[in-house]
C-alpha cells in the first residue's frame, strides 16, 4: 500500500556507485557466515513491517532485498511481536542485524552502526484544534506518547530531562489515546503518522508541528562482529541516487482525484493573498528598521574611529548584534503565523480529499522557505554566542541545501549549476553558519549574472584538498569585479549594488563568520570569465 506524505526523505549517499567490492576476509565471511539474521520494527510502515503472511515488506525490504542480491546470500528476519522485542532480541544476539535503527549511547552498548540511509523528520500529531507547535520544549510538560524502545525516547530524555513521555506498544495506541484524550500528542516520523492517518483517525487528527530533531536511521550491526559491519557499511554506501528514488516512489505517492474544489481553491487564494499581505507589511517594517539601525550604526562606527582598534571591534559585533535582534524580534511572529496557516490548509485540503500536486508543491514550498528564515535568525543571533555548539556534517550536504534554498531563482533565471565534487569531506564546526556564507556568495553571483545579462549564465562549485585544509570554490561568468573594486569587497557597507538595496554588509558578515568560527580566510580573485570566491577552512577535518 502506497502513503501520501508531504515530505522529502533526503538520503545521504547522493555520490554513491552501484558495485560493492569485498576483501578476501570479507568474502572468506559471508562464504562461512551462510545466513544472517535480521530483527526489524513489525509495524511501522511504510517502512517496515509484517504482512499477514509474515513477510517483510516496506522501505527496507525493498533496500534488503537489493542487498540479497549483491551479496547473493541469505538473509533470514526473525518475527517479533513489537519493536521492543526486536531490540531485546538484538541485546541477546538472536540478530545479526537491525534494518533501520537510530544511533544511541545505550544501543551503542551492544551495536555498532552504519552511517544513516534515510534521514525522516520528526513530527507531533494532536486533536485538530491544537494550534501549531515548533519547539518540543513548549509542550514537555504534556504527556507525550512514544512507542517503547524507539530511540527517541532516550535523545528526547537527554534533552529535555522533565518531558512527560508515556510508553505505548505501537503507533496506532499511540494515536488512539491521543484521539481518547489521554495523552496530548504522539511523536513520531511524518511518514508513518501520515500512513496511518489516512486509513484511521481522519478528521479527529492531524500533524500539528515538525521540529529541527530527525530520525536518522541505518543498520545496526552487533558490535562483535566488525567484519560485518564492514560490509554493510559497503552496502549502504553502494546504493545509489536511482535506487533510493525507485524505492521512495514505491512507498510514497500523490494521488489526484478527478474532481476540483473551486470553492476551496477560492479559499486558498484569499489565504495566500493574506499571507502575501501580511509578508509585504512586514518586509516595509524590517527595511524600514534595517534602514535606521544601518544609519545608526554608521553613526557609531564614525564616532568610535579615533578608539583603540580592539575597542571599535567589539562595538561593532554588539551593535550588529542588536540589530539582528530586532529584525529577529520582528520576524519570528508573521513566520509562526505563516507555519500556522500552511498547516492549516494542508488540513484543509486533507479533511476535503482535495489531492492537487501543485498546491501541495507549494505548501512544501512555503514551508521550507519560513523554516529556513527562522533558522536564519536563530544562526545569526548564536553567532555571537561564544556557548554555541559543533556538530559534524557533509560539505556536500551543507552546499546541496544551499542550492536548494535558491532552487527557485536560480531555476527561474536558467542559470547552469556545475558541481565538482571528487570525494565526501566531513567536517565539525558550526554549519548554519558556513551555509550562511554560501547563500551570500550565490545571491552575489545570481545578481551579477542578472545585472550584466549574461548568455549562458553559469556557477560553479567545487570543492580542493591543501595541507590540512580545504578550499570551497564558487565561481560564475558574470565577468568579475572592477579592478578598482576588488580589494574593498569585504569592507563593511562597501557595494556596488545602491540602487538595488544592497547594504553592504553580506561579504564583510562572511569574512567575520569564516575568520572567528572556521579560523579560515575568504577571499576572491577574477578568472578569465568571472569572479572566484575561495573559502579556505582549518580545523578538525575528516576525508571520507
Amino acid at each position: 500500500m502506497k502513503s501520501k506524505i508531504y515530505i522529502i526523505l533526503l538520503s545521504i549517499n547522493l555520490f554513491a556507485n552501484n558495485a560493492i567490492t569485498l576483501n578476501s576476509e570479507e568474502q572468506a565471511y559471508l562464504k562461512n557466515k551462510k545466513t544472517i539474521t535480521m530483527c526489524i520494527d513489525p509495524n511501522w510502515m511504510p517502512y517496515e513491517k509484517f504482512d499477514e503472511n509474515s513477510k517483510h515488506i516496506g522501505m527496507s525490504a525493498d533496500y534488503f532485498n537489493m542487498f540479497r542480491e549483491k551479496f547473493n546470500l541469505k538473509i533470514d528476519v526473525i518475527q517479533t511481536k513489537n519493536w521492543a522485542e526486536s531490540i531485546q532480541f538484538a541485546k541477546d544476539r538472536k540478530c545479526d542485524i537491525m534494518s533501520l535503527v537510530m544511533q544511541t549511547p545505550e544501543r551503542k552498548k551492544y551495536l555498532n552502526f552504519t552511517t544513516p540511509y534515510l534521514k525522516i523528520p520528526l513530527v507531533i500529531a494532536t486533536k485538530i484544534d491544537i494550534a501549531f507547535i515548533d519547539n518540543i520544549s513548549l509542550i514537555q510538560d504534556k504527556q507525550l506518547a512514544i512507542p517503547k524502545g524507539y530511540a527517541f525516547i532516550e535523545i528526547l530524555k537527554t534533552k529535555y530531562p522533565n518531558i512527560n513521555i508515556v510508553e505505548v506498544e505501537n503507533i496506532e495506541e499511540g494515536l488512539q489515546k491521543v484521539e481518547d484524550g489521554k495523552v496530548f500528542g504522539y511523536i513520531g516520523t511524518l511518514g508513518s503518522i501520515s500512513y496511518i492517518l489516512q486509513t484511521s483517525f481522519e478528521g479527529n487528527l492531524k500533524i500539528t508541528g515538525k521540529f529541527y530533531e530527525n530520525w536518522e536511521l541505518g543498520i545496526g550491526v552487533r558490535n562483535d562482529d566488525t567484519i560485518l559491519l564492514n560490509i554493510f557499511q559497503k552496502a549502504v554506501d553502494s546504493i545509489s541516487l536511482e535506487n533510493q528514488q525507485d524505492i521512495i516512489y514505491r512507498w510514497i505517492s500523490l494521488e489526484h482525484k478527478r474532481y476540483f474544489d473551486y470553492n476551496l481553491f477560492i479559499n486558498f487564494i484569499f489565504v495566500v493573498a493574506f499571507i502575501f499581505l501580511i509578508l509585504s507589511y512586514r518586509y516595509y517594517l524590517i527595511k524600514k528598521l534595517h534602514k535606521e539601525i544601518t544609519i545608526k550604526f554608521k553613526q557609531e562606527l564614525k564616532k568610535s574611529q579615533e578608539k583603540d582598534k580592539m575597542l571599535f571591534h567589539q562595538n561593532k559585533l554588539a551593535s550588529m548584534g542588536e540589530m539582528l535582534e530586532n529584525i529577529a524580534h520582528q520576524w519570528r511572529q508573521p513566520l509562526s503565523i505563516i507555519n500556522s496557516s500552511v498547516l492549516n490548509i494542508d488540513a484543509e485540503l486533507l479533511r476535503k480529499e482535495i489531492k492537487n500536486s501543485f498546491i501541495e508543491d507549494k505548501l512544501l514550498e512555503i514551508e521550507s522557505l519560513t523554516q529556513y528564515m527562522s533558522t536564519t535568525i536563530d544562526d545569526f543571533k548564536n553567532f555571537f554566542d561564544d556557548n554555541k555548539i559543533k556538530t559534524s556534517f557533509y560539505l556536500e550536504d551543507t552546499i546541496s541545501k544551499s542550492l536548494y534554498i535558491l532552487d527557485g531563482v536560480i531555476s527561474f533565471n536558467n542559470i547552469n549549476i556545475i558541481i565538482d565534487l571528487h570525494k565526501k569531506h566531513k567536517y565539525f564546526g558550526y554549519e548554519n553558519e558556513l551555509q550562511q556564507v554560501i547563500l551570500i556568495i550565490l545571491n552575489n553571483a545570481i545578481d551579477a549574472l542578472n545585472a550584466k545579462e549574461i548568455t549562458s549564465p553559469t556557477i560553479k562549485i567545487d570543492i580542493t584538498n591543501l595541507e590540512n585544509s580545504i578550499v570551497i570554490s564558487i565561481s560564475d561568468n558574470a565577468g568579475g569585479i572592477a579592478l578598482e573594486n576588488i580589494d574593498k569587497v569585504f569592507e563593511q557597507y562597501f557595494t556596488t549594488k545602491y540602487q538595488k538595496n544592497g547594504t553592504g554588509l553580506g561579504l564583510s558578515i562572511s569574512k567575520i563568520i569564516i575568520e572567528k568560527s572556521f579560523n579560515g580566510e575568504i577571499s576572491v580573485k577574477n578568472s578569465d570569465v568571472g569572479a572566484i570566491f575561495l573559502i579556505k577552512i582549518e580545523e578538525e577535518i575528516t576525508d571520507e
